[in-house]
């Protein structure tokens, strides 16, 4: 799903792509309606603040708009995943306000976009994903976070991803089996030298992929219906 108004490297990417996580953030899930038109797909994305917030298009909305780039693919038939028209990422510091901003844009958009999903994010322990591990320790920064997250042409691509954690067996592990796990201490945040292949650092060391992968993450904790116990 690229995001818009990328159109050289670092210069006019949006804002959100490259800042840090919010404190908060809400994120918003949309399919576009059969008989919108090219123009009030533009008007309604022109009402979003991509000063502040961020907005990624998918390939529905891009073959909409005459853009989609050769190197969009649609993505497997998986049962548990699908893909949307556009995906908006909210940014800020109340929780209330970026609802309040989700109803507008909601509404505004009605007849060219329907609101299909929307999720709630937010800091946890100042970085931490609910494990209690932190989150990104590899990201890159500076010119290196622009180079991973801005292709040559200017463009940026954004798979979202929504993660799941069983906590009925994670909290049954010890602190050494949750760092093997991680393959971090969460004591300190230290890579552990001789952590099994299986740890997350080890399966996803992004110099070991060829070309090497590397990603600008800006993961966020999440906490929606009925927690389970």
């Amino acid at each position: 799903m690229p995001v818009i108004d990328a159109h050289a490297r670092g210069a006019a990417a949006q804002p959100g792509i490259l800042a840090g996580a919010p404190s908060r953030g809400r994120y918003l899930f949309f399919d576009l309606s059969v008989d919108a038109t090219a123009r009030a797909l533009r008007e309604t994305l022109g009402r979003i603040d991509v000063g502040v917030h961020v907005v990624g298009l998918g390939g529905a909305a891009l073959d909409r708009l005459g853009l989609a780039p050769g190197t969009m693919r649609a993505l497997p038939a998986w049962t548990s995943h699908r893909g949307y028209a556009v995906w908006v990422w909210l940014r800020g510091d109340d929780a209330g306000s970026l609802a309040r901003e989700g109803i507008r844009l909601a509404k505004a958009a009605a007849g060219v976009l329907r609101l299909i999903d929307a999720v709630d994010g937010f800091e946890h322990a100042g970085g931490r994903d609910l494990t209690g591990y932190v989150d990104g320790t590899e990201n890159p920064e500076g010119d290196a976070a622009v180079a991973a997250a801005l292709d040559l042409s200017g463009g940026s691509y954004v798979a979202v991803r929504r993660w799941r954690h069983n906590f009925r067996v994670w909290d049954t592990l010890t602190t050494d089996q949750q760092d093997a796990v991680i393959g971090r201490r969460i004591s300190d945040n230290e890579e552990i030298d001789d952590a099994p292949e299986s740890a997350h650092v080890k399966r996803m060391a992004q110099e070991s992929f060829e070309p090497e992968a590397f990603i600008l993450r800006r993961s966020m904790p999440y906490a929606a219906g009925r927690t389970r116990v």
